[in-house]
């Protein structure tokens, strides 16, 4: 389709009053001689003056958001994978646990050379005893001569937990329990075989530390006093 071109004349108008040359108007999108079009921005609907919209600039802007998304995708779906993890680690061992009893299996003694042990002295030379192997959770218990009382192990597992304020920890009470002796025979041993989270490994809350403290007592007599030991082997 050809521009249209409109002619206006100079008939009858005064000399000087324009140009002596035929004004005419140029169609529209078609630059002037002399003159260059930008056709590297161009303006956006509603956009107003000022407010040119640049091409180049737009696809690096889109560049970078689809960047950030993938960035955003990537760690979520890392969180994920770690959290899964970390929940795998923690509850590889049974929730909290209050009252466990066992009664001891009876073993020839006497204890291990690296037992921890405990005793509560009796009247007339009697005697119990208590002890903890670290290696293998072993508790370890004994009576001497005693007339039907119960003997037994009361013990505490205390667990590295966080808080109660923030990046702080303070030690949980996460399992007790008792190891009764089940012989009356004269230095006859009983052991409880336990499995409890080491010192140095990751526990149930998360973090790393388990400590163990027991008495050993004589059921309507008395107990011997409080021992702790870290659960290391």
């Amino acid at each position: 389709m050809s521009a249209s071109v409109e002619v206006y004349s100079t008939e009858g108008i005064p000399p000087g009053a324009v140009p002596e040359r035929t004004l005419r108007a140029e169609p529209k999108g078609v630059a002037r001689p002399g003159t260059t079009t930008n056709h590297s921005r161009r303006s956006l609907p509603g956009s107003g003056p000022g407010r040119d919209f640049d091409t180049s600039q737009s696809m690096m802007e889109v560049a970078l958001m689809t960047v950030a998304r993938t960035v955003r995708r990537v760690c979520t779906v890392a969180l994920a994978v770690m959290s899964l993890t970390l929940i795998t680690t923690v509850t590889a061992h049974a929730a909290p646990s209050y009252g466990e009893e066992n009664t001891a299996t009876s073993v020839r003694g006497p204890q291990p050379p690296d037992a921890i042990c405990e005793s509560v002295g009796l009247p007339t030379s009697r005697f119990a005893g208590g002890c903890f192997k670290r290696y293998g959770d072993e508790w370890w218990v004994t009576q001497n001569a005693l007339y039907g009382e119960k003997v037994y192990v009361d013990w505490e597992n205390y667990l590295l937990a966080p808080g109660p304020f923030f990046g702080g920890s303070h030690w949980e009470l996460y399992r007790t329990g008792r190891c009764y002796l089940n012989t009356l025979s004269e230095f006859a041993w009983g052991v409880c075989n336990k499995d409890y989270y080491e010192h140095s490994s990751t526990n149930f809350y998360g973090l790393k530390g388990s400590q163990l403290r027991w008495r050993v007592c004589v059921q309507g007599w008395s107990c011997s006093s409080w021992t702790s030991r870290y659960n290391d082997q």
